[in-house]
């Protein structure tokens, strides 16, 4: 079984930004971040699970 690190969030990063306001804001259904990601020209959260 492969392990996987994700790195932390950096907020000079637009899309990191972006799921930074979206949990500030207390969005954390994963469709309602990756529309906003969508929405602002940035990769999904949910890009590639099928």
């Amino acid at each position: 079984m492969e392990k996987r690190t994700m790195k932390p969030l950096y907020a000079k990063d637009k899309r990191d930004a972006c799921i930074i306001v979206a949990v500030n804001h207390r969005k954390y259904d994963l469709g309602d971040i990756d529309e906003i990601l969508e929405n602002q020209g940035l990769t999904k959260l949910s890009k590639g699970i099928e």
